[in-house]
């Protein structure tokens, strides 16, 4: 007997943080404990969890890997706390709950609200679910627009302060305080910039003082494990760039740079017109003079000469040994390069180059065997599956009937009870092997329909223009690129088994 397959789902927002009742651990223990109670044999658990995403929408990575499954029939229930917690969205939910879940033989259960689509015959659960959809929906939308006026009002006093303050500085009561070893550490980094070092001398000079990132001195106060990290003394330029250059060293209260859109998007820079800046706001680690000397200094490094450039393989490549981003040079031929060991000539990856003319070629080389092998699929075999559906189809319904005659016979009088049970029987154990080839040719229908929607969607890319890589081509195949030496790259598929 298969297992029969239960999916957790479990949602917390940035809100919902602040109810203990729905925090992951609790929301766990809730699904765990009705599951013990549940009469069901072989159970699998699987559990998704979207943490600090909005319900408003299903733009969230666990219910989309959720959803997936379940098209691939490979879900059998869901079991939520509540409602709110799959969505707050009638009509999306309710899309859900009445057409995708019914048509995949998708149970679905929220405890809170008692509802069970076994029992419900898959309806939303009638006008008290509506209620609380409807309020849950409200009291959503209420909540972020008194929490971000409640916010920017603060922000506009200079009485919000982050948890996660600036490097060399602590949150205190309603104000910033000096993290007296980080800020020592900001203090050497402009007295480094004083003395005419550049951004690569000065992240040279804090690796020889095993002077670790401001990521990782983070970690350690938190107690935070930092084992993943390649090496902790390694400073990006960036973030040193990014030190020299911030306001808020020499006392300015600076909020609002950023505007996220929606929960669990990207977050995109404001301009400088509409940050909240408020000047001597709390204690200074930087004196002006030395921070305005140093704006000179580095005035022609500004970022005019980072512009936005377009280039077809923009954030996707990396550096195969310590795993950071390559940079792009612009040369007469622009390469990509391995800058963050260049500290450290021990590191593998030390001065590591590849061109990327040579790199582009590369994947595109690659690409085109993917879609080759996508191409040269058997199209045909989605026919073939049809044809033996329909004829398992008639053979099941041919059994049916001998059983529909067999069962009349016996209300007629014509067999006796302990015949008919032995012949239904026999039939019943006939019929059940083309029952499971059936349900395994539905399965590979809809794996076949999935793969030709995917290969025309191939095609539909490469049918004006396959003669070098593309923007589109990018996009749709590749996540990530990993370089080594003797120009060695790995590409990780955003497709996993093309076919």
């Amino acid at each position: 007997m298969s297992d029969y397959k239960i999916a957790f789902y479990i949602r917390l927002s940035i809100n919902d943080k602040r109810i203990e009742s729905n925090s992951i651990e609790n929301q766990r223990l809730l699904l765990q404990r009705y599951v013990e109670n549940m009469e069901c044999q072989n159970i699998k658990i699987l559990e998704f969890v979207d943490n600090g995403y909005s319900g408003t929408n299903f733009e969230r990575p666990a219910i989309q890997e959720l959803l997936e499954l379940v098209r691939v029939y490979q879900i059998d229930c869901i079991i939520v706390k509540d409602f709110s917690r799959f969505g707050r969205n009638l009509l999306q939910t309710g899309y859900f709950l009445e057409q995708v879940f019914p048509l995949y033989h998708v149970r679905f259960i929220s405890i809170n609200e008692n509802y069970d689509s076994d029992e419900a015959k898959n309806n939303t659960g009638g006008i008290s679910v509506t209620l609380q959809f409807l309020r849950n929906e409200y009291y959503s939308r209420d909540l972020s627009e008194k929490s971000k006026s409640v916010k920017y009002s603060k922000m506009q006093k200079g009485e919000y302060i982050s948890k996660n303050c600036r490097y060399g500085y602590k949150k205190g009561n309603n104000t910033l305080e000096i993290d007296e070893p980080a800020a020592n550490i900001v203090k050497f980094i402009f007295q480094l910039a004083l003395q005419g070092n550049n951004y690569t001398k000065i992240a040279k000079e804090l690796y020889n003082k095993k002077i670790v990132t401001p990521d990782i001195y983070k970690k350690h106060k938190r107690k935070c494990k930092t084992s993943e990290v390649y090496n902790p003394y390694i400073w990006s330029l960036s973030t040193i760039q990014r030190i020299l250059s911030d306001e808020q060293y020499i006392g300015t209260y600076i909020m609002r740079k950023t505007v996220t859109k929606e929960l669990g998007e990207r977050s995109v820079k404001r301009e400088q017109k509409d940050w909240i800046k408020i000047p001597n706001h709390h204690k200074a680690i930087i004196e002006k003079d030395v921070f305005e000397q140093v704006q000179k200094q580095f005035s022609h490094l500004k970022i005019e000469s980072k512009k936005e450039r377009k280039f077809i393989l923009k954030g996707k490549v990396y550096c195969g040994y310590c795993f950071h981003t390559m940079d792009r040079r612009s040369y007469k031929n622009p390469i990509f390069l391995c800058r963050h060991s260049k500290v450290d000539t021990t590191f593998p990856c030390h001065n590591l180059t590849i061109l990327e003319k040579e790199l582009e070629e590369i994947v595109f080389q690659m690409i085109s065997k993917q879609i080759e092998i996508i191409l040269s699929g058997n199209l045909s075999s989605f026919n073939v599956q049809t044809a033996q559906k329909a004829e398992l189809q008639k053979q099941k319904n041919l059994y049916y009937k001998k059983k529909q005659i067999l069962y009349e016979q016996y209300i007629k009088g014509k067999m006796t009870e302990e015949r008919f049970i032995k012949i239904n029987l026999e039939l019943t154990k006939e019929l059940e092997p083309i029952q499971n080839k059936l349900e395994e040719i539905d399965f590979q229908l809809q794996c076949s329909q999935r793969r030709n929607l995917f290969q025309n969607q191939i095609e539909k890319i490469v049918e004006n223009n396959f003669h070098s890589l593309t923007q589109e081509l990018v996009d749709f195949f590749i996540d990530r690129i990993n370089i080594f030496k003797d120009n060695r790259i790995e590409i990780r598929w955003k497709i996993q088994n093309f076919m």
